[in-house]
């Protein structure tokens, strides 16, 4: 069997959410068990709960999906860097992946946390008037354009995408073969 390369990865767990929460729990020796609070008619025993889960709900086209198993892929999706990843990946083919802060906060808010979440191969960009989303009139964050090489928008996103499925990478391959 041919070795399998894995350049991103992430964890979400009764510890928490991302491989930082992860070790952490670890380094201090903290356990994610808690009493069963699931259900009406919950057993007495020890269940392990990601905190916060019921209120990170599937993208409307997934909801036919809709379970806690599901829930848990997707958070896992959003977190740990995964844009960064694809970011480096196709950097040598000519590709960058632009993240834009639609925020009125300072600058230096956004930088701490590209530099906590160790996103090294994404730029900081801001849009303290909040002008970008109206510009491309999606209405939707995060909104995702995709240009060629001349400038020209071959494809746009609205609402949340995995780039590292099978669809996402084909969009990005495709571009930038």
């Amino acid at each position: 069997m041919p070795p399998l390369a894995i350049p991103a990865y992430t964890a979400t767990t009764a510890l928490g959410r991302g491989r930082e929460a992860q070790a952490d729990a670890l380094r201090a020796r903290r356990g994610g068990l808690r009493r069963n609070d699931f259900g009406h008619a919950a057993l007495d025993t020890w269940i392990g709960r990601v905190d916060g889960l019921e209120q990170v709900p599937l993208p409307e086209r997934f909801m036919r999906w809709e379970c806690r198993n599901n829930r848990l892929a997707w958070l896992a999706l959003q977190q740990d860097g995964m844009l960064d990843a694809i970011a480096e990946t196709y950097k040598a083919k000519g590709l960058a992946v632009l993240t834009v802060s639609q925020d009125s906060g300072e600058q230096g808010a956004i930088t701490a946390f590209f530099a906590k979440n160790r996103l090294p191969h994404l730029g900081a960009w801001r849009d303290p008037e909040n002008q970008l989303g109206f510009h491309f009139a999606t209405g939707l964050l995060p909104t995702t354009v995709l240009y060629d090489r001349e400038g020209k928008e071959v494809a746009r996103v609205a609402g949340a995408m995995d780039w590292s499925s099978a669809r996402g990478s084909a969009m990005i391959d495709d571009l930038v073969e």
